[in-house]
């Protein structure tokens, strides 16, 4: 449920995600969660955003990433995430997570539901923001990488839009297929997402 901002253990099954369990600070540092609009901190299992505090935290001299140390000495790391018995578990990143209709969704949960649409290149899908000015509000974009050899067709943007909607409730507003590779990336190969346009 973590479109509600509280991450409920799940027994599996569709609709199910895994996450990672990072586990608790090293000694010494403190790990923390608040909320990203106003800082105050959240109960376990409530998802905000990671904050971290001791003597190895130094202050960024860039902050274009969302990074920054408050005047507590908490480092606001731009990601999202929440404690589960002193745990930390790291959700993504809050720059990119999608808004749509008061909703919250998690866009790993849209690229996940794409993977397994035909002529779909496993790892290369990228949920990104679509802003709808006549409304007011935001949408969902979806650019997929098809895989080497194969041409785009309304078929494959039609399983992306079906398989998006039955995962998470929500119809892409735009599918762009594209060939592979062409989705950035950083030199560690993770998806660039806020330097995509649909």
């Amino acid at each position: 449920a973590l479109h509600t901002g509280v991450a409920t253990p799940a027994a599996g099954g569709e609709g199910a995600r895994r996450l990672t369990v990072i586990g608790p600070a090293l000694p010494g540092l403190e790990v923390g969660v608040a909320d990203p609009d106003t800082g105050r901190p959240l109960p376990g299992r409530h998802v905000g955003e990671i904050l971290v505090r001791g003597p190895s935290v130094a202050t960024p001299e860039h902050d274009d990433d969302g990074v920054r140390v408050d005047a507590a000495g908490w480092l606001h790391t731009g990601d999202r995430g929440y404690l589960a018995g002193g745990d930390l578990v790291v959700c993504g990143r809050i720059k990119d997570v999608l808004v749509v209709a008061g909703r919250t969704i998690q866009p790993e949960e849209v690229e996940l539901a794409c993977a397994g649409v035909p002529g779909v290149r496993p790892g290369g899908v990228a949920a990104v923001p679509y802003p709808r000015p006549e409304a007011g509000t935001e949408g969902v974009a979806v650019v997929a990488e098809l895989r080497r050899g194969v041409e785009p067709d309304g078929e494959t943007a039609h399983g992306i839009r079906e398989r998006v909607r039955r995962a998470v409730g929500v119809t892409p507003d735009v599918v762009r297929l594209v060939a592979a590779g062409t989705l950035p990336r950083t030199t560690s190969g993770k998806l660039r997402r806020h330097r995509v346009r649909p």
